[in-house]
Protein backbone atom coordinates (compact mmCIF):
# COMPACT_ATOMS: atom_id res chain seq x y z
CA UNK A 1 0.00 0.00 0.00
CA UNK A 2 2.77 2.41 0.89
CA UNK A 3 4.56 1.77 -2.40
CA UNK A 4 1.39 2.67 -4.29
CA UNK A 5 0.98 5.80 -2.18
CA UNK A 6 4.59 6.82 -2.76
CA UNK A 7 4.25 6.43 -6.53
CA UNK A 8 0.95 8.31 -6.57
CA UNK A 9 2.47 11.10 -4.44
CA UNK A 10 5.43 11.35 -6.80
CA UNK A 11 3.20 11.46 -9.89
CA UNK A 12 0.85 14.12 -8.51
CA UNK A 13 3.77 16.18 -7.20
CA UNK A 14 5.39 16.14 -10.63
CA UNK A 15 2.08 17.10 -12.24
CA UNK A 16 1.52 19.98 -9.80
CA UNK A 17 5.07 21.31 -10.16
CA UNK A 18 5.69 20.94 -13.89
CA UNK A 19 2.27 21.40 -15.51
CA UNK A 20 1.11 24.94 -16.14
CA UNK A 21 -2.31 25.61 -14.51
CA UNK A 22 -3.36 27.69 -17.53
CA UNK A 23 -2.75 24.70 -19.79
CA UNK A 24 -4.94 22.18 -17.95
CA UNK A 25 -7.42 24.58 -16.39
CA UNK A 26 -7.67 26.04 -12.93
CA UNK A 27 -10.28 23.58 -11.64
CA UNK A 28 -8.26 20.56 -12.79
CA UNK A 29 -5.14 22.02 -11.17
CA UNK A 30 -7.01 22.59 -7.89
CA UNK A 31 -8.23 19.00 -8.05
CA UNK A 32 -4.62 17.85 -8.42
CA UNK A 33 -3.63 19.93 -5.39
CA UNK A 34 -6.46 18.42 -3.36
CA UNK A 35 -5.43 14.92 -4.48
CA UNK A 36 -1.83 15.66 -3.47
CA UNK A 37 -2.97 16.76 -0.02
CA UNK A 38 -5.20 13.71 0.38
CA UNK A 39 -2.44 11.33 -0.67
CA UNK A 40 -0.04 13.01 1.75
CA UNK A 41 -2.46 12.55 4.65
CA UNK A 42 -3.07 8.90 3.70
CA UNK A 43 0.67 8.25 3.49
CA UNK A 44 1.26 9.81 6.91
CA UNK A 45 -1.60 7.80 8.42
CA UNK A 46 -0.38 4.52 6.95
CA UNK A 47 3.20 5.12 8.05
CA UNK A 48 2.38 6.13 11.65
CA UNK A 49 -0.55 3.86 12.54
CA UNK A 50 0.14 0.77 14.60
CA UNK A 51 -2.22 -2.00 13.52
CA UNK A 52 -3.73 -4.62 15.81
CA UNK A 53 -1.52 -7.27 14.17
CA UNK A 54 1.59 -5.30 15.13
CA UNK A 55 0.24 -4.92 18.67
CA UNK A 56 -0.37 -8.68 19.02
CA UNK A 57 3.20 -9.42 17.90
CA UNK A 58 4.62 -7.31 20.74
CA UNK A 59 2.12 -7.82 23.54
CA UNK A 60 0.73 -11.19 24.58
CA UNK A 61 -1.81 -9.78 27.06
CA UNK A 62 -5.39 -8.89 26.16
CA UNK A 63 -5.62 -5.22 25.21
CA UNK A 64 -8.47 -3.33 26.86
CA UNK A 65 -8.03 0.17 25.44
CA UNK A 66 -6.06 1.73 22.58
CA UNK A 67 -5.48 5.48 22.15
CA UNK A 68 -3.25 7.32 19.71
CA UNK A 69 -1.90 10.73 20.46
CA UNK A 70 1.08 12.93 21.17
CA UNK A 71 3.39 11.78 23.94
CA UNK A 72 6.06 13.81 25.68
CA UNK A 73 8.45 12.26 28.17
CA UNK A 74 10.60 14.06 30.77
CA UNK A 75 13.68 14.14 28.50
CA UNK A 76 11.83 14.91 25.25
CA UNK A 77 11.93 18.43 23.86
CA UNK A 78 9.05 17.86 21.47
CA UNK A 79 6.17 15.42 21.35
CA UNK A 80 6.08 12.13 19.48
CA UNK A 81 3.12 10.43 17.80
CA UNK A 82 2.54 7.21 19.74
CA UNK A 83 -0.09 4.61 20.57
CA UNK A 84 -0.97 4.05 24.20
CA UNK A 85 -2.23 0.56 25.05
CA UNK A 86 -3.89 -0.45 28.27
CA UNK A 87 -4.00 -4.11 29.27
CA UNK A 88 -5.26 -5.78 32.43
CA UNK A 89 -2.06 -5.11 34.40
CA UNK A 90 0.20 -2.90 32.25
CA UNK A 91 0.27 0.43 30.43
CA UNK A 92 2.30 0.39 27.19
CA UNK A 93 3.47 3.26 25.00
CA UNK A 94 4.39 2.14 21.47
CA UNK A 95 6.09 4.13 18.72
CA UNK A 96 6.42 3.09 15.10
CA UNK A 97 9.85 3.53 13.59
CA UNK A 98 10.89 3.15 9.98
CA UNK A 99 10.57 -0.64 9.95
CA UNK A 100 9.50 -1.86 13.38
CA UNK A 101 7.39 -0.93 16.37
CA UNK A 102 9.20 -0.33 19.64
CA UNK A 103 7.95 -0.16 23.20
CA UNK A 104 8.89 3.21 24.70
CA UNK A 105 7.36 2.60 28.10
CA UNK A 106 5.85 -0.40 29.88
CA UNK A 107 4.61 0.27 33.41
CA UNK A 108 2.29 -1.53 35.80
CA UNK A 109 -1.12 0.15 36.02
CA UNK A 110 -0.84 0.46 39.79
CA UNK A 111 2.23 2.70 39.45
CA UNK A 112 0.49 5.26 37.21
CA UNK A 113 -1.17 8.35 38.68
CA UNK A 114 -3.32 10.30 36.21
CA UNK A 115 -4.39 13.92 36.37
CA UNK A 116 -5.76 16.31 33.80
CA UNK A 117 -3.86 19.46 33.00
CA UNK A 118 -5.72 22.57 34.12
CA UNK A 119 -7.24 24.47 31.22
CA UNK A 120 -6.45 21.76 28.68
CA UNK A 121 -9.09 19.07 28.70
CA UNK A 122 -7.38 16.76 26.20
CA UNK A 123 -3.98 16.63 27.92
CA UNK A 124 -3.25 14.05 30.61
CA UNK A 125 -0.35 14.07 33.03
CA UNK A 126 0.91 10.59 33.84
CA UNK A 127 2.99 10.50 37.03
CA UNK A 128 5.18 7.37 36.99
CA UNK A 129 7.66 7.02 39.83
CA UNK A 130 9.54 10.36 39.83
CA UNK A 131 9.01 11.22 36.17
CA UNK A 132 6.11 13.07 34.62
CA UNK A 133 4.80 12.28 31.13
CA UNK A 134 2.15 14.08 29.15
CA UNK A 135 -0.21 12.50 26.66
CA UNK A 136 -2.58 14.40 24.39
CA UNK A 137 -5.48 12.48 22.91
CA UNK A 138 -8.79 13.29 21.28
CA UNK A 139 -10.87 11.26 23.78
CA UNK A 140 -9.05 10.91 27.10
CA UNK A 141 -12.14 10.27 29.28
CA UNK A 142 -12.16 6.51 28.68
CA UNK A 143 -8.43 6.35 29.43
CA UNK A 144 -8.82 8.27 32.68
CA UNK A 145 -11.72 6.12 33.86
CA UNK A 146 -9.88 2.90 32.93
CA UNK A 147 -6.70 3.94 34.77
CA UNK A 148 -8.51 5.18 37.86
CA UNK A 149 -10.97 2.29 38.09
Amino acid sequence: MQIFLRLALLATMLAVVFINPAYIGRSCYNLLLFLLLLLGVLFWYSSQRITSRMQRKLIAEEILLVRSGIYKGPEDLKGRWVTLLLSEHTLYVLERGAREVEILLAVARSEVAVQREAGRKKVLRLQIEDAEYSFRSMRPKALVSALEG
